[in-house]
């Protein structure tokens, strides 16, 4: 992720943006914002991996 994603990532989580909706409006898979996710915003990432991680 670039610098600009980054911040604008730390933006949208503080304002509540939800992380399955933060993927399309950055551009970015889940699984890239669940790595680059502050420890705050882990929990809704083990929501969506187990999903991810299913053949």
């Amino acid at each position: 992720m670039t610098d600009s994603k980054i911040e604008s990532a730390k933006k949208l989580l503080a304002s509540g943006v939800p992380l399955k909706n933060m993927d399309k409006n950055l551009g970015v898979s889940i699984l890239t914002l669940c790595r680059w996710a502050p420890d705050s915003a882990r929990l809704a990432c083990f929501i969506f991996l187990p999903r991810f991680s299913q053949p």
